[in-house]
């Protein structure tokens, strides 16, 4: 489950997500929809822990983002729109190389 309540980003004096809150059920799917610029790669990269948000909470399987990082991204798959993996390993070892990053088990 996935909750994210009032989450508020600015960059510098510019605001770019302005109280968003919703919630992902276990199994459920869901879209972020907006024109360029609306805050939508700023949502998913607060969720994924790139983008360190203004204020707001940010909730994955139970765990809190800002209070149990490790836990909550071991619950989390975020693959970004140009991925950047390192040209010295295989998939393989670059999935091992991520996953041993955060302590989780990877066959």
């Amino acid at each position: 489950m996935l909750v994210i309540e009032n989450l508020v980003k600015y960059y510098r004096k510019t605001l770019a997500v302005n109280g968003v809150s919703f919630v992902v059920g276990d199994g459920e799917i869901l879209g972020l929809l907006g024109p360029n610029g609306a805050g939508k790669t700023t949502i998913l990269r607060s969720i994924a822990g790139i983008v360190q948000t203004t204020s707001g909470r940010i909730v994955i399987d139970g765990h809190d983002l800002s209070s149990d990082e490790q836990n909550a991204k071991r619950n989390l798959a975020f693959v970004p729109e140009t991925p950047n993996p390192f040209d010295m390993l295989t998939v393989y070892e670059h999935l091992r190389f991520v996953a041993m990053a955060y302590d989780t088990m990877f066959r």
